[in-house]
């Protein structure tokens, strides 16, 4: 890799900089990084779909949200 303009002598004296491009980390999810993951598609406001689409996403909110609080025993089985 030294080759390139000595890029294995920058990764190495500067290590601290490149941890997250070559090291894993682990991260716990929250609540909100799964909803970001999502993209919810609402029917029109007003219509019935659209009554059940935001009583089905408050359920789902209120799940992620027990879940993020311990609510649950982790353990299965």
């Amino acid at each position: 890799m030294n080759d390139v303009n000595g890029a294995w002598s920058m990764v190495t004296t500067h290590a601290d900089l490149f941890q997250g491009m070559f090291c894993y980390k682990p991260k716990m999810l929250c609540g909100d990084d799964v909803i970001n993951l999502c993209q919810v598609n609402y029917g029109l406001q007003g219509s019935n779909d659209r009554s059940l689409e935001d009583t089905s996403i408050f359920g789902w909110e209120l799940f992620l949200q027990a879940i993020e609080g311990n609510y649950f025993h982790k353990d299965v089985g």
